[in-house]
């Protein structure tokens, strides 16, 4: 499966997409407002419910929130590069300084 990733101005797509950029402003977000309760979850499966869930709110406000237009940004995209990464950067989040760094953590699987 192949989606479209769109390309961040003066940034190779190997490096990161904007749809990656979108899902770590996504997840810094997340963090703010579930972080503190998301590192009380003590199973494995609390974890991934509570993540599931977290990435199904954070598109439907991104969709409702951001003055969406669908055919900008591939959805889908930015979906799966959340997936890839939220849990991680949940249970150790960080400030990004670089896109590299974006890139490798919010993965474009379907590049």
């Amino acid at each position: 499966m192949k989606l479209q990733y769109h390309k961040i101005p003066k940034i190779e797509t190997s490096v990161c997409t904007a749809e990656q950029m979108i899902a770590y402003n996504l997840a810094f977000r997340a963090d703010i407002s579930f972080g503190a309760e998301f590192k009380k979850l003590e199973t494995e499966v609390t974890k991934s419910q509570t993540i599931a869930e977290i990435i199904k709110m954070s598109i439907k406000n991104y969709q409702s929130a951001y003055d969406y237009k669908k055919d900008k940004y591939n959805i889908d995209a930015i979906f799966c590069a959340l997936n890839a990464g939220l849990q991680k950067y949940l249970e150790k989040p960080f400030i990004a300084s670089d896109y590299e760094t974006i890139g490798k953590t919010f993965t474009a699987n379907y590049l």
